[in-house]
């Protein structure tokens, strides 16, 4: 039985940890879920950019509800455990929810990108931005 990782949008990069804690023969998989980018209000370019960005990662691109195809695709494959970044996306924590309810799920933290002054602002891109970009370019404590 091999390990399941689930790609999310906040894990688009082949060095991401998550390989290194998922056992040596799991699969990646990216679930191409319609109904969670249009109710996460992703623009066609967002979603093109998406779609470049994993045809160059270690993946395979599967199309549905995302839960529903992570269940699918772990019991198919009698997957050991579901493997997964960590994320602060409160809709990515609500579908890791509802799977850890029914198989292991092992959330992998990533080194961050930015250190926030409190909880990060997600509903806009620029919100965010206006947090982050104090830390973004710290190199060693140097901006």
């Amino acid at each position: 039985m091999a390990d399941l990782i689930w790609f999310h949008e906040d894990m688009l990069r082949a060095t991401h940890p998550v390989f290194e804690h998922a056992g040596e023969d799991a699969t990646a998989v990216f679930i191409w879920d319609d109904t969670y980018f249009d109710m996460a209000g992703y623009s066609l370019k967002r979603r093109v950019f998406l779609y470049e960005t994993i045809c160059h990662l270690p993946v395979d691109i599967y199309r549905g509800d995302t839960a529903k195809r992570i269940g699918q695709l772990a019991e198919t494959a009698l997957a050991q455990k579901i493997v997964t970044g960590s994320t602060p996306n409160p809709a990515l924590q609500q579908i890791m929810q509802k799977l850890s309810a029914t198989h292991e799920l092992q959330q992998v933290d990533d080194e961050p990108f930015v250190t926030l002054e409190g909880p990060a602002d997600l509903k806009r891109f620029f919100r965010y931005w206006n947090q982050a970009r104090k830390t973004a370019f710290d190199i060693n404590g140097a901006n």
